[in-house]
């Protein structure tokens, strides 16, 4: 089949920055000072194996940091809506890749938070760039949605059904997640897109890999905030936020990360015939700073395999694994030749690899 090229980057961040002074001075004193769901905060370590050793020295060193690393986040304004926020990132996607909006055949979309429940952001954004005579659809996997998105626009340029294909991803969590929370200072506002092409570009997309784990639906899953009875959203109840219905399979979740980081990125290098040691590069999820270094040092990939952007804009779902890609390319890591490793894990519970070679 023809092969699949992304041949655009493009990112959004709100201008507005949240620094750590914004929590009250107390905050530090985590355990003591708040107390609320820490599902998402405080990983079980496990030293079994190399992956739980690795993550439980991270885990340790950042131990005293209630805010975990991070020193700052982008906050969008109020008025900022979700499809608005992917548009930007589209528009920078699009220039990147010198096309028009009129030469999209496909738009493929997530929001984290979306605006409406339907239609989905894709909609509005091949509007808005003018995509007049593109398809447009919503695709959903939580946090790993950037690459199921990838993997559903290779298929479309390999199988000859598109051309061009933008997908575009937004994460504006911190209007749907209190400042009070113990996580809420790991989670940032962005969005991000990239164009696949028939048309030969800087990315040849490779193999594509990934595996549901159904038996944690509801181990991360938006939640009514203080209602034990979980009401659905179609009935009234507290605010929605990120959340969990089964505690013990979010931890389960948050303590296998790393392993799972691993397996995926081993299986996805089996999958394009290479041996995982020969990625130069990965861009991964960053629910923690050092969840990439993390899976990078367990690969044997080197010291600084792994480029993160967390400290200075914090979690951003599944806009993660794109942004971290374009400041890889931004940082001169990404030379002809290379071999970029992409990984990401999304509620449901969904984990995904994918290998890019460097044109």
């Amino acid at each position: 089949m023809t092969a699949a090229y992304v041949s655009g980057l493009g990112t959004w961040l709100p201008d507005t920055v949240r620094t750590n002074d914004a929590w009250p001075a107390e905050w530090n004193a985590r355990r003591e000072s708040v107390s609320a769901d820490r599902s998402f905060v405080d990983i079980p370590t496990h030293t079994t194996d190399r992956a739980g050793a690795v993550s439980a020295r991270y885990i340790e060193r950042e131990r005293a940091d209630a805010f975990l690393g991070v020193r700052e986040r982008r906050v969008a304004e109020d008025a900022m809506t979700a499809r608005e926020a992917e548009t930007q990132a589209a528009h920078r996607a699009l220039a990147d890749a010198n096309l028009s909006g009129e030469e999209v055949d496909v738009v493929l979309s997530w929001a984290m938070v979306p605006d409406r429940v339907t239609p989905s952001s894709a909609n509005y954004v091949a509007h808005a760039i003018g995509a007049r005579r593109a398809t447009a659809w919503g695709v959903d996997a939580a946090c790993a949605s950037a690459l199921v998105q990838l993997q559903t626009a290779a298929a479309l340029v390999a199988s000859g059904q598109a051309r061009v294909v933008l997908a575009t991803q937004s994460h504006l969590m911190l209007r749907a997640f209190p400042m009070s929370h113990p996580a809420s200072p790991g989670l940032g506002d962005g969005a991000s897109a990239f164009v696949v092409t028939r048309a030969p570009g800087p990315f040849r997309v490779g193999a594509i890999h990934g595996v549901t784990l159904g038996e944690h639906y509801l181990s991360v899953a938006f939640v009514r905030d203080g209602d034990p009875d979980d009401a659905p959203w179609f009935c009234a109840g507290g605010a929605s936020r990120l959340g969990s219905v089964d505690g013990e399979g979010a931890r389960y979740l948050m303590k296998e990360t790393v392993r799972m980081g691993v397996a995926t990125m081993e299986e996805t290098a089996r999958a394009e015939g290479i041996r995982v040691q020969q990625l130069d590069t990965l861009c991964s999820v960053q629910p923690r700073g050092w969840t990439g270094a993390a899976i990078a040092e367990c690969l044997d990939l080197g010291d600084d395999a792994a480029v993160d952007t967390y400290a200075s804009i914090g979690h951003l779902g599944g806009c993660g694994p794109v942004v971290n890609w374009h400041a890889a390319r931004e940082r001169g890591r990404l030379p002809t030749g290379a071999i970029l490793g992409l990984y990401a894990q999304g509620a449901g519970f969904t984990r995904m690899g994918a290998i890019v070679h460097c044109e």
